[in-house]
């Protein structure tokens, strides 16, 4: 306990002893360590006097002067220290020779009405106390820090609250003062104002901070742990005073391994933003994470790199509480659990939480009853020093379905509703900012406020989705047909045909004829009428007998043939890259594209540009990786190992070409390498190259026989299917090999191939916020296929009534599906922007014929050629 004399004279006004000190416990949600200041002479209005019952300490002072030396101590001229009942307080008589001064002779055997009530909340030892400051005559309550008067800010005004301006993070919505007891009150049943507090890292700064506000409508303005990014001060400070603005609570997000000197330096830098704002950076969050250094966190060894984590946070706190700031620390779940590790020989995370004002548990996992058990020790620890802890859910995207809510975020919502009933339990904390945006997440502590629908998954083989599935073939284009052959596809219950476009009759003509011109139109003009898309294969040979054209020859043809292919953009699904080799598939090459011709890699490289020249927003399949590492990546020559024209995420969905091109296997289970798609030498190696492009680019193609010996069993179905999925792919020829085709059906999986090939996307749920002012809407989609969707569809909610309707684009691309993953997409309207009246809510993906069925029963319009979600929605 610190003593009066000790405490700095830097006062204020009325709130002098808002700087005070006292001993006392902060309860849960209910704070008694209240002191009590009367106007204690009738005849003398700036006659004041402080009592102190928890140390029996009572002085007096007059308005205005309030120096520490015009504070007099007359606690010792009284037979008994005051004693408060029910809002008045109470003074005994004089000890017998008591000289009366300082005003003590006025107060002896007098009682005092009290109106004004200072209540201690939390004490950062040695340093820094948060005081309640409740006034009774005009019902305002306020909160501030001992010794820094300007700290003080309303928090209540009569009902109205004003919780941003809290330093200590509290919810005064419930807040009440017990006279009879002089005790403050902020519990709330249910434990609502602890589930009320959202916190968030952020990593990438704040341009997704107002969506946030909108999934968290009703919860208090969220607090920010707000990394620099850049490390730049001007940065920090810019973004600070934005989310400031907006109402939002500020820590500085500390990461990395930072030395003394730097931490030295942003402490300055929030020193001095809080000198010049009304609006306090709260303190310092240290991510630090010295156990990623180990093997084995058990090692005795560790125990030089664990003290000097230790006097880092001291120093960091020491710093941080002279400038009246606050230490918050992450620690993992499991930092109790180290048996050899402890400098001081005692669990390292009651080490952390004596240092620090907070700590954030990140206990990352999706289960509930694991969230509570693995911060227990934690939470009691913290309990008994008076602490404050708050739990870390992780919803990045990290690959782990049992660390992550990134695949479920819905989880999020009934973990953060489970009260954990605990005095030092603090709330949540998502990581990170960014990912609970990207999710689509509505949250709600009101009852009933999240709406939630869930659908019933069907059979999707009878679903005709454009893209996707067993195509048909062979479609030729620059065959003259009576009718209009695509819809006869169409109606077998094909959206995606081979047409391939034959030019073996012209290789030696530079011209192609008109004719020959009308025709391709003709039948791209019925294709594009039809609800089919097509796998188009330029090619000059049906076989390995032949010469490939000239350069001279295809360039020109090309040229010729850009702008009917351009103008039926749209029916194209996929580009082959075709065109030389037997079969347009890229091998047995002659003159200008073979091996021995020096230009060979350029000739075949600009084929492949051409292509993508031709149909800029269309991917190029390629025959084998191999062939796409020697002529964009690193491959000196055709099958050295190399992946330098791998898709990164980087590149992934650019203009970059090695992000346009897939790959067209015509050979698929045939044997280990499918006959020769894969390099001999290096089979594993291609095929995880194959695999790894397949995420960001189209795979496909068709099977050409069953394998002999034991090749022949990599065509069963339990193979056939963990290929498939492995590759991604997205389509597979239903005219070839029909061996192979057969052995599927006799096995019993050609239907489960069928609905899974491509994408295969299922609505999970639906969660519909409502209020007075907004609709929000929250769909949650897994894909079930094997691969993501290759072409970006426009996707949108509609809104319609019998009279109205309202289409609310969604930024989500529909390419980045990615197979067993789900992810929310969302949208919000102005209720005031609506009329009147009842309506339903659809989703639209993709246009007219090229809109996409979602895998669920009794929702597809087919006349809006949309997926109905719910009706009965009220606009009042």
């Amino acid at each position: 306990m610190r003593c009066y004399e000790n405490l700095s004279p830097k006062i204020s006004k009325l709130f002098l002893i808002l700087w005070l000190s006292f001993s006392g416990i902060v309860l849960a949600k209910e704070y008694t360590n209240t002191s009590f200041y009367v106007a204690y002479d009738s005849a003398d209005s700036t006659q004041f006097a402080l009592v102190l019952p928890s140390v029996n300490k009572v002085y007096t002072h007059k308005a205005g002067q309030i120096a520490a030396t015009d504070l007099k101590q007359i606690d010792t001229q009284f037979v008994s220290s005051p004693t408060y009942n029910n809002g008045e307080l109470c003074f005994s008589a004089l000890i017998a020779g008591a000289s009366g001064d300082n005003g003590a002779s006025v107060m002896a055997n007098k009682c005092y009405t009290v109106n004004f009530f200072y209540t201690q909340k939390e004490e950062v030892p040695n340093v820094v106390t948060a005081f309640i400051l409740t006034y009774r005559v005009t019902n305002k309550v306020y909160e501030g820090i001992a010794g820094d008067a300007a700290s003080f800010k309303v928090v209540r005004d009569g009902n109205t609250t004003y919780n941003a301006e809290s330093i200590s993070n509290e919810d005064y919505s419930d807040f009440s003062f017990d006279v009879s007891q002089a005790k403050v009150i902020v519990e709330v049943e249910n434990n609502a104002s602890v589930l009320d507090k959202l916190s968030f890292y952020c990593w990438d700064g704040i341009v997704n901070y107002n969506k946030s506000i909108e999934q968290t409508e009703d919860y208090n303005s969220p607090l920010i742990y707000l990394n620099p990014i850049d490390k730049g001060e001007n940065r920090f400070t810019i973004n600070a005073e934005v989310l400031h603005r907006k109402g939002a609570k500020v820590w500085y997000l500390m990461s990395g391994n930072p030395p003394l000197a730097y931490i030295d330096k942003q402490i300055e830098i929030l020193t001095s933003y809080n000198s010049t704002h009304e609006k306090r950076i709260i303190g310092m969050q240290m991510d630090i994470e010295p156990w990623a250094l180990f093997a084995d966190q058990n090692n005795s060894e560790n125990k030089a790199v664990w003290q000097e984590y230790l006097d880092l946070l001291q120093h960091s706190a020491k710093l941080l509480h002279e400038k009246n700031l606050k230490l918050s620390v992450s620690i993992p779940f499991w930092l109790d659990k180290i048996s050899q590790a402890y400098p001081n020989n005692r669990p390292l995370n009651q080490e952390v939480i004596d240092i620090a004002d907070e700590v954030i548990v990140m206990d990352y996992t999706v289960y509930p009853e694991r969230i509570y058990l693995y911060a227990k020790s934690t939470f009691e620890y913290a309990d008994s020093k008076g602490k404050k802890v708050k739990i870390a859910l992780e919803l990045s995207d990290i690959n782990d379905d049992n660390v992550s809510f990134y695949s479920h975020p819905e989880g999020i919502r009934e973990i953060i509703k489970t009260p954990i009933e605990h005095i030092s339990f603090d709330g949540y904390v998502i990581h990170a900012l960014k990912d609970f945006v990207v999710s689509n997440l509505y949250l709600s502590r009101a009852k009933n406020r999240v709406k939630e629908m869930h659908y019933v998954e069907h059979n999707s083989t009878t679903l005709l989705n454009p893209d996707r599935g067993f195509y048909d073939a062979d479609y030729v284009l620059n065959e003259t047909h009576n009718d209009n052959i695509f819809s006869n596809a169409y109606a077998d219950g094909y959206t995606l045909v081979y047409a391939p476009l034959s030019l073996e009759a012209y290789k030696s003509s530079k011209i192609l004829p008109d004719s020959l011109l009308e025709t391709i139109r003709k039948n791209l003009n019925d294709a594009n009428s039809s609800g089919v898309r097509l796998i188009f294969r330029l090619k000059y040979r049906n076989s390995l007998d032949g010469d490939d054209p000239s350069r001279e020859t295809i360039v020109g043809h090309l040229e010729q043939l850009t702008p009917v292919l351009q103008t039926y953009k749209d029916v194209i699904s996929v580009v082959q890259a075709g065109t030389i080799g037997a079969w347009g598939e890229w091998h047995s090459f002659t003159g200008d594209y073979a091996e021995s011709n020096t230009s060979y890699k350029s000739n075949r490289r600009e084929i492949v540009k051409a292509w993508a020249n031709i149909f800029p927003d269309k991917y190029i399949q390629i025959r084998t990786p191999m062939h796409k590492e020697e002529l964009f990546g690193g491959s000196a020559s055709y099958g050295e190992i190399n992946n330098t024209a791998q898709i990164t995420t980087k590149i992934a969905y650019s203009d970059d070409i090695r992000a346009k091109i897939g790959q067209h296997n015509d050979c698929f289970l045939a044997d280990a390498s499918d006959m020769g798609t894969y390099s001999d030498n290096n089979i594993s190696f291609w095929k995880a190259y194959v695999a790894h492009d397949s995420r960001y680019a189209p795979v496909g193609g068709e099977t050409c026989g069953i394998g002999d010996g034991d090749d022949a069993l990599l065509s069963d179905c339990d193979h056939a299917i963990n290929a498939l999925k492995e590759m991604q792919y997205s389509f597979i020829n239903d005219a070839y090999h029909p061996d192979v085709l057969q052995k599927w059906k006799d096995g019993g999986c050609y239907e489960e191939i069928k609905e899974n090939l491509g994408y295969r996307l299922v609505i999970k749920s639906l969660d519909m916020l409502q209020s007075d002012k907004k609709l929000s809407f929250s769909l949650a989609i897994e894909n079930k296929g094997y691969a993501a969707p290759y072409i970006k569809s426009d996707i949108s909610f509609i809104l319609q009534s019998d009279s109205e309707i309202y289409r609310l684009p969604l930024t989500l691309d529909t390419r980045t599906l990615y197979p067993n993953k789900t992810v929310r997409i969302g949208s919000s309207v102005s209720v005031t922007n609506i009329e009147k009246g009842s309506y339903c809510l659809s989703i639209e993906i993709g246009k007219d014929n090229m809109s996409i069925k979602l895998g669920n029963k009794d929702i597809w319009d087919v006349t809006h050629k949309s997926n109905n979600l719910i009706c009965g929605i009220e606009i009042k």
